[in-house]
C-alpha cells in the first residue's frame, strides 16, 4: 500500500516538497501516539493531542487505516494501533534477538584486542551500531548505539557486501555517489569496485581512515541460517596502534568469533577465505 498525502503546508514549495515531509512526520506522531496510549483516541483527541487540523488529519487517517497501520475499536469511535504494526515490531525483534546473542561475543573480541568492536546490520544505504563494545585503552574511538555510515566507507558495509556477490556489488555500484567524508574516501567508482572485490576474495572489509580520520576499521560478515550475510563484526583501530601486525591479529579474532556468532544464527559452512572453525 502507497500513501498518499495531501500537501497541507500553505508555505511549501511548488512541487510539495515540506508538505510531504511534515505529513510523513505527522504519520509517525500518529502511530507513536497511539502506542502510548492502547485505549486509543478519537478523532477529535487526536487532533487535538497532535495539534493537527481535523481536515487533514482525515486523510491520514484514512490512508493509515487503509493500510492497515491503524484500525477502529469497536464502537468505532476511537483510533488504535494496527495489526499490520505486528510485521515491523517482528522485524525489529529479530534484530534484537541478534544483539543480544551478539553482545558477549563483541565483549570478547574487544577484550582479546584492547579495540573498541561493534556489531552493525545494514540500514537502507548504510550501516547501522545495533551492538558495541568500548575499550579502555587511552586514544580509542568511541561508538554509539545507533551510530550510522554509509557502506561504502564502512568496513562492515564493505564485508557484508562484498559477501553478497558481485550482482549485488554492481547493483549498489550503479546507484551510489559516493561523497568525501575524510580526505581518504574512495570517491572514484572503479576503486571502489577494486577494494570491494578485493573484499570479496578475502571476506574481509576494510576502511583506511574512509569514515572517520584516523580511525583504521577491520570487518568480516555474520552469516544467518540461510546463509546470508546480515550483519558485520568490526573493530576500529586508531591510527598510533595501527599496523600492519596488529591488522593480521585482527582478522583473525574477527574471523573466530564471527564464524562462532554465525553459528550460533544456524549458519553452516559460512566461512570466509581463509576462516578457520572456532
Amino acid at each position: 500500500m502507497m500513501f498518499v498525502y495531501a500537501n497541507t503546508d500553505p508555505g511549501a514549495g511548488s512541487a510539495g516538497d515540506t508538505g510531504l515531509v511534515k505529513s510523513a512526520i505527522r504519520v509517525i506522531e500518529v502511530l507513536e501516539l497511539l502506542a502510548a496510549h492502547p485505549e486509543g483516541f478519537s478523532h477529535a483527541r487526536l487532533s487535538d493531542e497532535l495539534g493537527i487540523p481535523k481536515s487533514s488529519l482525515t486523510q491520514l487517517i484514512g490512508n493509515l487505516l487503509e493500510a492497515g497501520y491503524v484500525e477502529l475499536s469497536e464502537d468505532g469511535r476511537r483510533y488504535l494501533l494496527g495489526a499490520k504494526v505486528v510485521g515491523l515490531a517482528r522485524s525489529y525483534l529479530s534484530r534484537i534477538d541478534i544483539v543480544r546473542i551478539a553482545q558477549p561475543v563483541v565483549a570478547r573480541v574487544s577484550e582479546r584486542l584492547g579495540d573498541s568492536c561493534a556489531l552493525t546490520v545494514p540500514a537502507g544505504a548504510e550501516m547501522l551500531v545495533v551492538c558495541k563494545q568500548d575499550s579502555v585503552l587511552p586514544l580509542q574511538h568511541s561508538m554509539q548505539l545507533g551510530d550510522r555510515g554509509p557502506i561504502y566507507a564502512s568496513a562492515s558495509g564493505k564485508a557484508v557486501l562484498a559477501a553478497r556477490g558481485p550482482d549485488a556489488i554492481e547493483t549498489f555500484l550503479a546507484g551510489v555517489a559516493p561523497e568525501p567524508l575524510t580526505p581518504y574516501t574512495l570517491t572514484d567508482i572503479a576503486a571502489l569496485r577494486a577494494d570491494l572485490a578485493r573484499a570479496r576474495m578475502e571476506g574481509v572489509g576494510y576502511s583506511r581512515r574512509e569514515l572517520i580520520d584516523g580511525i583504521f576499521a577491520i570487518a568480516v560478515p555474520v552469516f544467518d541460517a540461510a546463509g546470508q550475510p546480515v550483519a558485520g563484526l568490526s573493530v576500529s583501530v586508531p591510527e598510533p596502534r595501527h599496523s600492519e601486525r596488529h591488522a593480521r591479529d585482527v582478522v583473525a579474532v574477527l574471523r573466530e568469533h564471527s564464524a562462532a556468532l554465525s553459528e550460533k544464527l544456524g549458519a553452516q559452512g559460512a566461512r570466509q577465505p581463509g576462516q578457520q572453525r572456532a
